[in-house]
């Protein structure tokens, strides 16, 4: 009787997972997926990760010439983002008489509110705090 060898096993197994085990990109989906409705610039990218570099080397470190150039980074880039909103938000307004869909939309997302109820808390005979 022949013995099937370690490749045929191999080959069986591989062809399985490819038909029947569905293939997802969820890495790159998660790359792409950003808080920002635009795509920030490259330039205003290039800086984000420069202030990331710049952070895991200051904490590796623990310079304050790394602190220096990463505050010095992060200013800078915490300046271009809120640019962006501020002018972001003067497009919206500018067209509010036109589209004040995207004027209602944009002041519904700001506006959110959490309404969950809190913790109770009951007082014991001794006058102690017990949260449920």
């Amino acid at each position: 009787m022949l013995k099937p060898s370690g490749n045929f096993f191999r080959n069986s197994l591989i062809n399985g997972i490819g038909k029947y085990i569905p293939v997802t990109e969820y890495a790159s989906a998660m790359k792409n997926s950003s808080s920002w409705k635009q795509p920030l610039t490259l330039d205003t990218r290039k800086l984000i990760k420069k202030k990331h570099r710049l952070w895991t080397r200051y904490l590796a470190h623990n310079n304050n010439e790394l602190q220096k150039r990463y505050n010095k980074i992060r200013n800078q880039v915490r300046k271009e983002t809120r640019a962006r909103a501020a002018k972001k938000q003067q497009d919206i307004a500018k067209t509010v008489k036109d589209n004040p869909k995207a004027f209602w939309k944009y002041v519904n997302s700001k506006t959110k509110t959490n309404k969950a109820i809190g913790d109770l808390h009951i007082l014991d005979s001794s006058q102690n705090n017990n949260a449920l």
